[in-house]
């Protein structure tokens, strides 16, 4: 077995970006910049969008809780693979408040009127709120 195999965290980054696209955006949406900028001449660095559908519809306030849910889910498992990495959140409109949800906790009336589910504040005492290094919010929907 190679250096690498008994490393578990072998395909870990030392930077790596939690991207949070907006409205209608695909994946990496226009974060995808703000990525190579920050990687360029970085020996490992990397990034993975969370999992959310960000069409723009009625059903807005559902899917920003439900990327809120899946950014907890994915920087944990990550911290938890990676514990030495340096995290990045970046978000942008509604990946903006879903940034800020995953940080601070969200929920209630949002711009649209639509009444968003209760989602849970990220400890900053604990991983990954811990690990967290540095978090971009660009025009973010919720008031």
């Amino acid at each position: 077995m190679g250096a690498q195999e008994d490393d578990p965290c072998a395909a870990c980054d030392d930077v790596h970006f939690f991207l949070a696209r907006g409205n209608n955006e695909p994946y990496p949406g226009r974060q995808g910049m703000l990525v190579e900028a920050t990687c360029n001449g970085l020996a490992s660095c990397g990034y993975e969008d969370l999992y959310y559908s960000a069409l723009y519809t009625d059903l807005s306030c559902q899917t920003t809780y439900d990327g809120s849910i899946a950014g907890h889910k994915q920087m944990t498992a990550y911290a938890e693979k990676c514990p030495h990495s340096k995290i990045i959140l970046a978000g942008y409109s509604q990946g903006g408040q879903i940034a800020g949800d995953i940080l601070g906790g969200g929920g209630g009336v949002s711009f649209n009127g639509c009444l968003q589910p209760d989602a849970p504040a990220m400890d900053p005492e604990s991983s990954p709120g811990n690990k967290s290094e540095y978090c971009h919010v660009h025009f973010c929907t919720h008031f």
